[in-house]
């Protein structure tokens, strides 16, 4: 499969990417294995994404949702220790599916939940920063 005609793949393969930085101890002996497990990963974490898909049935465009989750998850959430960790992955997904696509009634006992997730959303609506914001940032 080619990343370059496929969202999900880049996707996956970015967040993959991002889990396995090690600026430190990535030496040029090392670079095989490290493409190698990068590939594999990738591969995995993409499958495991597709069989997720059904969880968007309904929405318009699902794989574009999905792609939007995993560049979420990416951005947000994937650091270093969750180096091929498929099982993080899978539920991160699936607890994102259910919030943009919901498939349970809930009960009304979950109804604070369902306030404080509307509360962070509107605060984080209210701190967007744009990428170079984000990328200076990091750089400190």
């Amino acid at each position: 499969m080619e990343q370059d005609h496929n969202p999900l793949l880049k996707a996956c393969f970015e967040l993959c990417a991002g889990t396995m930085w090690e600026p430190d101890s990535l030496t040029a002996g090392r670079v095989q294995a490290h493409m190698e497990e990068l590939d594999q990963l990738t591969n995995d974490y993409y499958e495991m994404a597709r069989s997720i898909l059904s969880q968007l049935e309904g929405l318009s465009n699902p794989e574009q949702v999905m792609v939007t989750l995993v560049i979420y998850l990416k951005d947000s959430h994937a650091i270093p220790p969750l180096r091929g960790n498929v099982e993080w992955f899978k539920n991160s997904l699936l607890t994102l599916t259910e919030l943009v696509n919901p498939q349970n009634a809930i009960r009304q006992s979950n109804l604070a939940f369902i306030s404080l997730v509307q509360a962070g959303l509107q605060e984080l609506s209210r701190n967007v920063r744009t990428d170079e914001d984000l990328d200076q940032f990091s750089q400190v």
